[in-house]
C-alpha cells in the first residue's frame, strides 16, 4: 500500500527538569486494495483511501515511539464492510 506524507504539523523540544522529549507530528494519506482477510473480515477487493495522524517520539534521533489515529468508520466504509454514517437534513 502505498503511503505518502502530505505534511508536517509540527517538531519541536520540550524541556522540564532533566527530561527531554523530541516529537514529530505528521499526517499521511494511504491508499490500497483489500487484497487479503483482515482480522474476521474477508478480502472485498475494494479500494480505499486513508488520512493517518501520526506522532512519533524521538530519543538519540531514533524512533522510540509512535502513535497512530485515523478514521476506522470511514475506512471500513470504503471497504465495504459497515454502512457510512447517515446523513442529516440541515
Amino acid at each position: 500500500m502505498p503511503m505518502s506524507q502530505r505534511h508536517e504539523v509540527t517538531r519541536g523540544t520540550h524541556r522540564s527538569g532533566q527530561l527531554s522529549c523530541h516529537k514529530v507530528a505528521y499526517v499521511s494519506t494511504m491508499t490500497g486494495v483489500m487484497t487479503g482477510p483482515m482480522g474476521g473480515f474477508p478480502a472485498t477487493g475494494k479500494e480505499f483511501t486513508l488520512d493517518n495522524i501520526i506522532i512519533q517520539r524521538l530519543e538519540n534521533g531514533k524512533v522510540a515511539e509512535t502513535w497512530v489515529s485515523w478514521d476506522n468508520v470511514a475506512f471500513l466504509s470504503q471497504l465495504g464492510l459497515m454502512p457510512p454514517p447517515a446523513q442529516t437534513a440541515e
